[in-house]
């Protein structure tokens, strides 16, 4: 290893960002379940590839440029039902006709919470489970908040 480069992975673990009591997500499991580890096995034609780790799924998912790379984040916290998109992803230029929404009462807004929450799939690790292999390149982290 190059003597001007600092190997930072004698000082720093490799789990996650430290966890404290400030509610971050507004999720009913924990923020660790909200990072991803992202691990980059190549950079060619000035495309970063590689794969990314996270809490819900044991699969990873590849990407071979840093679009992909943002998609597959996407794909992953929507299929595991976090981090809720703040709009949906458009499919069509038609527009939609208008929907009025009636405003919910108290008892169906909370009928609505609870299941919301019970739709919502548990992190399948914690970090003390989950086992990444690190980028030949480089390894990090990203945690999603909100999107």
């Amino acid at each position: 290893m190059d003597q001007k480069v600092i190997d930072m992975r004698k000082i720093l673990q490799n789990k996650y960002f430290a966890e404290d009591d400030l509610p971050r997500t507004g999720s009913i499991h924990p923020e660790f379940s909200h990072t991803m580890t992202v691990c980059v096995d190549a950079f060619e034609c000035g495309l970063a590839q590689g794969w990314i780790h996270n809490y819900y799924f044991e699969s990873k998912t590849e990407f071979s440029s840093l679009d992909q790379m943002l998609l597959g984040i996407d794909d992953i916290l929507d299929r595991a039902g976090e981090c809720q998109r703040d709009t949906r992803l458009r499919t069509t230029f038609k527009k939609e006709p208008t929907v009025k929404h009636t405003s919910m009462g108290d008892e169906q807004f909370a009928d609505y919470l609870t299941s919301s929450m019970a739709e919502r799939m548990p992190p399948a690790f914690n970090p003390d489970t989950l086992r990444v292999k690190e980028g030949k390149l480089a390894s990090y982290f990203i945690r999603v908040l909100t999107r």
